[in-house]
């Protein structure tokens, strides 16, 4: 698994690379991405006002994941091993017992 930062997208090369294999695109709110990024910190892209500056990002960046993505998984609400269950389940993958 490979999980590229989400600015990964914009880079042509980068999707060309992932075209035709398959990639989850991962996608949450502005208050789980505050939680999981932390938003207050000193991030470049994020430093005035993160919230909308995060929204903007990803309304800009969205129809590239979108291209990218063969699937989507909503992480909103969700624990890590849940995640990792609906990626497997969205790739249609089993998991292998614990």
């Amino acid at each position: 698994m490979l999980a590229p930062g989400g600015g990964a997208v914009l880079d042509a090369g980068t999707r060309a690379l992932l075209a035709g294999r398959p990639v989850v695109w991962r996608s949450m709110g502005a208050d789980a991405a505050a939680r999981r990024a932390g938003l207050d910190l000193a991030r470049p892209l994020l430093a005035a006002e993160p919230h909308p500056r995060w929204w903007e990002l990803a309304e800009a960046r969205r129809h590239l994941y979108a291209e990218a993505a063969s699937a989507r998984v909503a992480t909103d609400g969700r624990t890590p091993d849940e995640v990792a269950e609906a990626v497997l389940d969205v790739l249609e993958l089993t998991t292998r017992p614990r």
